[in-house]
């Protein structure tokens, strides 16, 4: 069984490697017909199977693994909370519940880090 897992480097900070933002929920998040998209102030590339992404208004890099991989993929068109859970759902072993509060997690700390924006 393939499980969800997703990493979210931080520089100068160990791996955080539960998507947990210090803001519990974003808004547009829930409930709301929110799309997602990655945001114009960003640069990524792949790199085996993981994803560098620099940040060009602060100089700094973050980087993705596993399903953060497949999310941050996913957003190269607006996706919805719940197109991003289809598709995860689609390539991994997860229940809907735990897919939505992973990728509203997962969500929230790259919306926090300027990485990707709301469309309202």
């Amino acid at each position: 069984m393939r499980r969800i897992k997703g990493l979210l480097h931080l520089p100068g900070k160990e791996t955080v490697a539960r998507f947990w933002t210090e803001r519990p929920w974003i808004e547009g998040m829930n409930g709301s017909p929110a799309t997602y998209k990655k945001s114009a102030r960003q640069v990524s590339c792949r790199i085996n199977d993981e994803v560098a992404i620099l940040d060009l208004e602060r100089a700094i890099y973050f980087g993705l693994q596993g399903v953060g991989v497949h999310i941050w993929d996913a957003l190269e068109q607006p996706r919805s909370v719940a197109d991003l859970c289809a598709s995860v759902m689609a390539e991994f072993e997860v229940s809907e519940a735990a897919c939505q509060a992973d990728i509203m997690q997962i969500l929230g700390s790259l919306e926090a880090e300027g990485l990707i924006e709301a469309m309202r």
